[in-house]
């Protein structure tokens, strides 16, 4: 199995593995419809995202990014064997450095492994399988008053 770790094209952000926990079925499988959403680009370049999602507040005071503390959503994009990941993009409705996020639905572009406004994408991991090239990131919303919608978007090419 291959895995990279490291800065993607595009100043998408990625960095160190970081832990998952058990992903449930459930989960897996709305993770697996989500990157089945492949749009082509007119460039060669191809599309698939994971998301979106809605991700509760918590409703007390959030110490931890442990996910029995915060809320936390798997986003995982599987690819085809072959694909060569140009960009990887974290997208939510938080309206970075602003006193309310945006409205549910108006999403933005976040930096991947950025932790701020209560919230973070977790750095972006991305493996090989025998069967897949894997993208994911773990989205942990640590705010006690803010639902938060989020999306996973990868950019690659096939070789």
């Amino acid at each position: 199995m291959r895995k990279f770790y490291g800065f993607l094209a595009g100043g998408a952000a990625a960095a160190a593995l970081s832990a998952f926990g058990v992903m449930s079925a459930g989960a897996l499988l709305a993770s697996a419809a989500g990157s089945a959403n492949a749009e082509q680009l007119s460039s060669g370049q191809r599309a698939s995202e994971a998301g979106v999602y809605h991700v509760a507040k918590t409703g007390h005071v959030t110490l931890t990014n442990e996910c029995n503390d915060a809320r936390c959503q798997p986003l995982v994009v599987y690819l085809p064997l072959g694909a060569q990941v140009d960009q990887v993009e974290c997208w939510s409705n938080i309206n970075w450095g602003k006193a309310a996020d945006l409205p549910h639905g108006q999403l933005k572009q976040a930096v991947c492994g950025m932790d701020g406004a209560w919230a973070i994408f977790d750095s972006v991991v991305i493996e090989t399988t025998p069967t897949n090239v894997v993208v994911r990131s773990v989205f942990r919303n640590r705010s006690s008053d803010w639902d938060r919608d989020v999306k996973l978007v990868v950019r690659y090419t096939i070789a």
